[in-house]
This record gives C-alpha cells, structure tokens and sequence, in this order.
C-alpha cells in the first residue's frame, strides 16, 4: 500500500474511531436499520451474547444483552457522528 493510500485509511480509521468512541477492540456496535447505536460490545464477548444480540437487532426486537453506551445522554444517531 502507497504511503498516500496509507495515510488516508489511517485518518478514516482514526475519525471512526473517535465518531464510535472505541475505546477497546475488539468494539463491535450495533446499528439499527434506523441508524441508532443501541450498544456496543466491547473485547471478548461470548459468542452466543453476540448471536443473540444480533438475532434480536435483526428481527428488530429489544436487545437480550446491553453493553457499553458511549453515548449515555447523547443522540445515537449514526448520522450524527460521520
């Protein structure tokens, strides 16, 4: 990779990284199909937290599991953070 190529996909990384406030990885968060971040799941999550999470997060039902809210007392819009 390109020194130029290099350093855009370290600034892109960096401004997803502080719009999500990862603050451990792994850092997996969950969108809804709206664009809201219902939480994050952050280092090592089980697997069957995560396919339960997901599973609910696609059927559009409440999450059985909540992790970390970045954005406690904040929107959670995705739109507001890119």
């Amino acid at each position: 990779m390109g020194s130029r190529r290099w350093w855009t996909s370290m600034q892109t990384n960096a401004a997803l990284v502080d719009a999500f406030r990862v603050d451990g990885i792994p850092h997996l968060a969950l969108i809804t199909p709206r664009g809201d971040v219902e939480t994050a799941l952050v280092g090592n999550v089980p697997r069957k937290v995560v396919q339960a999470d997901l599973n609910a997060l696609l059927s559009r039902q409440d999450l059985p599991y909540m992790g970390y809210d970045a954005f406690a007392g904040e929107s959670h819009d995705i739109n507001d953070r890119l």
